[in-house]
C-alpha cells in the first residue's frame, strides 16, 4: 500500500512509467482508500494553487527587497555594534580601574607616612571659615589680575 501512495504522489509532480501507472490504476480500482486520498490531494493541490495566485500582489518582490535595503542601510552593522559594546564596557573597566587606582594610592599614602596625612587633617580641622574663604578670594583675584 505504501508502494502505491508513493506513486499517487509521484504522479501529480511527473509521468510514471507505463508499468507503474498501470499498477496506480489498477489499484485505485481496488482501494476505496486509495482513491480517497487521491481526491483529497487533487483537492489540496487546487486550493493551493488557487490561493498562490491570491495572496500576492503585483511588485511583491521589488516591494520586499525595497524594504530590506532601507532597513539595511539604517540599522548599523555588526561591526559598529560591536565597537559600541566595546566601548560601553571600557567606560565601567575604565571607572573601576580610576577608583581602584585612587583607593590604592591613598593606602599606600597612609602606609608610608602616616603623620603626613595626620597633619593634613588637623590643619584642616584647624581652618576656620573665614581662612577658607579668604584664601579662594585671594587666589581668583590674583588670577584675575
Amino acid at each position: 500500500m505504501k508502494k502505491m501512495q508513493e506513486l499517487l504522489i509521484r504522479s501529480f509532480d511527473q509521468i510514471l512509467s507505463v508499468k507503474e501507472q498501470q499498477e496506480l490504476d489498477q489499484a485505485l480500482e481496488q482501494s476505496e482508500e486509495l482513491r480517497q486520498e487521491k481526491e483529497q490531494l487533487e483537492s489540496m493541490r487546487n486550493l493551493l494553487s488557487a490561493g498562490a495566485e491570491e495572496s500576492f500582489r503585483p511588485m511583491f518582490a521589488e516591494r520586499v527587497m525595497n524594504r530590506i535595503t532601507t532597513k539595511s542601510a539604517r540599522q548599523p552593522t555588526s561591526e559598529m555594534e560591536f565597537f559600541d559594546s566595546l566601548l560601553h564596557i571600557f567606560r565601567k573597566v575604565a571607572i573601576a580601574g580610576a577608583i581602584a587606582i585612587v583607593v590604592l594610592a591613598s593606602a599606600q599614602l597612609i602606609v608610608n607616612n602616616p603623620s603626613t596625612t595626620t597633619t593634613a587633617t588637623k590643619n584642616v580641622s584647624e581652618m576656620s571659615l573665614d581662612d577658607v574663604l579668604v584664601s579662594a578670594f585671594i587666589s581668583s583675584m590674583e588670577d584675575i589680575l
